[in-house]
Order: C-alpha cells, then sequence, then structure tokens
C-alpha cells in the first residue's frame, strides 16, 4: 500500500510541473514575449554592470596661474533599472608646476615679485554618485547625466616666494620665503555628462565633460574625458 501511495504522489507531482511550466510557456505575451521573457531581461538589466577607463584635459575654473593637466579616471556604473544607476569612479589628477611673475616699476627702481612652484600638483579622488538617464545597453547611444559627493587627497611640494629689487640695471634679492610640502584632504560635490556610443554587443566609446567643486581647499576644476566602456 505504501508503494502504490508514493508511486501516485509522485506521478502528481509529476503531472502538476507538466501543467506550471505548460502554463509558463503559454503565459500572455508582451510585443512577442512572455512575462517569463520580460522578466528575465529585467534581472539580467538589474545585475548587469558597466566599466569604464578613460581620461583626458583638466583645468581650474578659476585662474591662478598653474598650467591644466591631465586626469585617468576608473568607474563602475551598477544600473538599478534602465534610468537611473550608482556611480563609483576612482580619479587621478595631474597640474604641472609654473613659474609667474609680477613687476612693479617705481621711479628710482624695479620690484619683481617671483612666485614660483617649479612641482606638480596631485589628487586623488574617490567618488560616488546617482546617474539618470539612458542607460539601456542595447541602445546605439546612451546618455546620463551624474551628480555626487567626493573625497580626495590633494598633494604638492615645496612652494618658493621670491622679491627682487632692481636698480640701475643691476638686480637683487630683497626677500624669500619657502613653503613646505603639504598634503590637504578634500571633500566637495560633483557633476558630469556623458554620452556614449554603442560599438559592440560589449564596448562603448564616451565622452564626459565634468566639474568639481572641493568645500575645504576652495578649488573647482573641471575635466573633459573620452574613454571605452565595457558592459560586464
Amino acid at each position: 500500500m505504501k508503494a502504490k501511495a508514493f508511486c501516485s504522489l509522485a506521478v502528481l507531482i509529476i503531472l502538476l510541473s507538466t501543467i506550471s511550466y505548460s502554463q509558463t510557456l503559454d503565459a500572455p505575451k508582451i510585443k512577442g514575449k512572455s512575462c517569463y521573457d520580460l522578466m528575465k531581461e529585467q534581472s539580467e538589466c538589474e545585475q548587469r554592470m558597466i566599466f569604464s577607463l578613460g581620461g583626458g584635459y583638466a583645468g581650474y575654473a578659476s585662474a591662478n596661474g598653474r598650467p591644466n593637466g591631465f586626469n585617468i579616471q576608473a568607474d563602475v556604473l551598477y544600473p538599478v533599472s534602465k534610468s537611473f544607476g550608482i556611480n563609483i569612479a576612482l580619479n587621478y589628477v595631474q597640474f604641472q608646476g609654473y613659474k609667474h611673475t609680477n613687476y612693479l616699476k617705481t621711479a628710482d627702481s624695479t620690484y619683481a615679485n617671483s612666485y614660483s612652484n617649479p612641482v606638480t600638483h596631485n589628487h586623488i579622488n574617490l567618488l560616488a554618485g546617482i546617474s539618470y538617464g539612458n542607460t539601456d545597453k542595447n541602445c546605439l547611444l546612451n546618455y546620463y547625466v551624474t551628480a555626487g559627493i567626493g573625497l580626495g587627497l590633494s598633494s604638492q611640494g615645496q612652494i618658493y616666494y621670491k622679491e627682487f629689487r632692481g636698480i640701475n640695471n643691476g638686480t637683487y634679492e630683497y626677500s624669500t620665503e619657502t613653503l613646505p610640502a603639504e598634503s590637504l584632504f578634500m571633500a566637495g560635490v560633483y557633476a558630469s555628462g556623458r554620452i556614449s556610443f554603442k560599438l559592440s554587443q560589449q564596448f562603448r566609446f564616451y565622452a564626459e565633460p565634468s566639474i568639481y567643486t572641493w568645500t575645504i581647499s576652495g578649488e573647482s576644476n573641471y575635466h573633459i574625458n573620452g574613454g571605452v566602456s565595457i558592459n560586464l
């Protein structure tokens, strides 16, 4: 009796499984796709990530005499839908050293105030933001804006300040000052806009301008970048 009952139960389970599978295949279709297919695609969209690597031009938003530099950036976009995503980025920026001289002429002499910083100025930034736009990997053109916060470390070498005085075609050093090298913690906000073109099912090319404002150091920088994105 127990064997017969077990066989009957097994047959019932197989029958119910067959009916359930048949109902899944015969589920209502939307634009030629079953609900099962749509749910599967939505799941894939929510789980995939986009890794990007690029770099480009970096400059100061306000004139300070320092030459513009370059930056390198790696970021990961995790879409939570086809319109919104979470963006995490690591950015390295380098500005070259510079020498700037101001002249002040008087009736009997000439003063030349020379401010020189011959070493580079580096930033390392960790950024986190929210992206909004079109992140669908199947589209030929993607575009989205990102806004968020950043933490960074700024470092530079010694800063030299010298004042010269010239009289009767002769030049004499009037005063000099050396400021020590420093490292400065930075916190701020940023915004960017990215547009990318589909090269293949996995690769895309992107262009992206961005602006950064650091609340502790008081600096404002802008970047114009390009690079390659990979659908993971």
